[in-house]
This record gives structure tokens, sequence and C-alpha cells, in this order.
């Protein structure tokens, strides 16, 4: 159980809402009565339809337009998909059940300076739909981009699929630039891409820095999955078992460490599994 003191701001879970073209149109005519690519829209809170769990909404009555900053690429045959992140005042002591994923701001420990830190709070389809993650380790060289393409098909990438890397490395920095065909977004740790709800989600890092990775790797774990289940396997491309069992040694390590820096927080539904 969580414990939000009284006066306290604290924000919710990204929520996705989805909506039409044609229901905000009447609310975004320019002169030519023509919706335009890169237009900044306004959106009436009446035009949304949830989707999932609105049960924290707490402000019903809150107006979104305010958080809904983000210039989107109309398409008039498909809806318009938004998250919004919903921040909460609660006046009164409340407590919160496992499945209410809140996160105060405030108690987020910084990061290692030498990495990117592009944090935008919980993700909603990550911890909402609660997707098994695969830790992938591949010893290769760091230049070697075609092994790392290589490696990714046979493990069976997909497009939605999450491949992260050092800030550093060339090899990812060529992955992301690629365009021979290869369509798997390349985020560096802590830069999030969209996740569908329906897939696992494949993390991928070479050897070399494995150590730095893996700890902002489960910190970031802790940050997103806090009270929820998921289960975390680290698999190494090594030539000794010896290594898969020492980097899950460490990847538990640092989760704990980071679960010590959220007191009065606590991770009690996060479950943890080697191969």
């Amino acid at each position: 159980m969580l414990t939000v003191e009284k006066g306290q701001t604290w924000y919710g879970i990204a929520k996705l809402y989805t909506t039409s073209i044609a229901k905000i149109r009447t609310f975004n005519l320019n002169q030519d009565s023509i919706l335009k690519i890169g237009q900044q829209l306004y959106i009436p809170i009446n035009v949304f339809k949830s989707s999932g769990n609105d049960s924290l909404r707490i402000n019903s009555q809150q107006d979104l337009t305010k958080l809904i900053q983000t210039t989107y690429t109309l398409n008039p045959n498909k809806p318009l998909r938004i998250t919004v992140f919903l921040p909460f005042s609660f006046n009164e002591t409340k407590q919160l059940k496992a499945r209410e994923v809140l996160l105060q701001k405030k108690k987020i420990p910084k990061l290692t300076d030498n990495m990117t830190a592009y944090y935008r709070g919980l993700n909603a389809g990550f911890a909402k739909a609660k997707l098994p993650v695969n830790f992938s380790v591949y010893d290769a060289a760091e230049n070697d981009t075609l092994l790392i393409h290589n490696w990714a098909s046979k493990q069976g990438f997909e497009s939605t699929d999450l491949i992260i890397g050092p800030v550093f490395s060339r090899p990812f920095k060529a992955l992301l630039n690629a365009r021979n065909g290869w369509n798997v977004p390349v985020v560096y740790p802590f830069v999030q891409s969209s996740i569908k709800s329906d897939s696992i989600v494949n993390v991928f890092f070479p050897l070399p820095g494995v150590k730095e990775l893996i700890e902002n790797l489960a910190y970031y774990c802790v940050d997103s999955l806090t009270h929820h289940t998921a289960s975390i396997q680290i698999k190494v491309s090594s030539k000794s078992d010896k290594t898969e069992t020492d980097l899950t040694k460490l990847f538990i390590h640092f989760v704990n460490q980071r679960v010590k820096a959220y007191n009065p927080l606590s991770i009690d539904t996060l479950i943890f599994e080697s191969p």
C-alpha cells in the first residue's frame, strides 16, 4: 500500500486517449476550413474516449487541453491517438491499491550523468500490459553493425521492439539511421518508444560497458514498473555460463539499490527471474 500525504501533488500513469479528426474538426477550423499537418490542436475533453480503466482520473472535470502540447500528424482515415499525463492533487490522505500506480516526481533520484535521461513518466503500454521483458546481452565489437543486424534478426526482433544501447555506441547510431528496410527503433537508456500492449519487449545491449548499462536498466525497471508484476529475463550470448549468473545477480543488486532510494515508496510486486 502507498500513502499520499495531505497536500501532495502526485502524477498518475500516462493514459492513452483516442478521438477522431471529425470530432475535433469543428474546434480547430482555420480560415480555409481545413485541418493542416503541424497545426496545434485544441481538443475539448468531451471528445475523448479512454482506453482501459479510467479510475485514476480523480479530477474528472479537469480540462486536458492544457496538458496536450504535442504537434500531431493528421490523417483523416485514422484515429488520433494521444498519450496524456494526468496530474492529481489529493487534499486528504488516501490509501492506494497495488494497481493504482502513482509517481511523485520529487522523489525520483537523479540518473548517471553520462546516460541520456529523457524521462516521460510511466509508459502506459508497458505498465498496463505487464509485459514480459527479455534482456539480451550480445558480446560483439562496437563497430560490428552488420553482426548486430544479423543477431537481432535471428532473435526475432520486430518493428515494435525496443533495442537499448549505450549512448556512445556507434552501431546503435548506425542502426538508428539505417535506411535498408530495418525498421527497429533504437532506444538509448530511458528514451522510450511506443510499445504495443500485445507485444513482447526485447531489450538488447552489447557486453562492453554492460555493468553501467545494467545499473541504468535496473533503475528504469523500478521507475517504470512500480507496483506492477514483470518477468525479467537476462540472456547472455557468452561462452561462460558464469557471466549470465553474475549479470543476473548484478541486475537484482541494482534493483534493490534503487528500491531503497524510493523510501517511503515500496516495490512489493516486482518479480525477477533468470532464464
